[in-house]
């Protein structure tokens, strides 16, 4: 009886192992540098097809994680996609390959500047930041 219940419980892992396909993704994010990018950033993920978790997001290390189905999307799309609703500059490595996409700037946070998490030393970076180029 009890090789009988681990039987089924390997069996069960095997079948859904491959149903489960979530897949961490760590991106480097350049153009952030508030609070109110974070939001903007974690907000655009969310609403990605695919993208089931926003574990992190930050300005000051200009990095994000997230989790993602890689049996609905691809890292490529979902760098793509990032890039351009955000405008940011958005990069993942997949072991040698990187993915790189430049969205069109998408007017700083300027927008955002009533985000309570956009501070007033992030509203005077943003005010010198000109925001109609992408950052390199």
């Amino acid at each position: 009886m009890k090789s009988l219940k681990t039987l089924f419980i390997v069996l069960s892992m095997l079948i859904a192992a491959p149903i489960i396909a979530n897949t961490t993704l760590n991106l480097t994010v350049k153009g952030m540098h508030c609070g109110g990018c974070e939001t903007k950033f974690k907000t655009v993920a969310s609403g990605i097809d695919g993208i089931k978790e926003v574990t992190s997001v930050s300005a000051a290390n200009s990095n994000a994680v997230i989790v993602y189905d890689e049996k609905t999307t691809s890292s490529d799309k979902i760098v793509k996609s990032l890039a351009e609703q955000t405008g940011y500059t958005v990069s993942a490595s997949a072991g040698a390959a990187v993915t790189t996409a430049t969205g069109k700037p998408a007017g700083c946070c300027m927008a955002g500047q009533s985000n309570p998490s956009c501070k007033d030393k992030d509203k005077a970076k943003c005010a010198k930041t000109k925001c109609d180029k992408p950052e390199k």
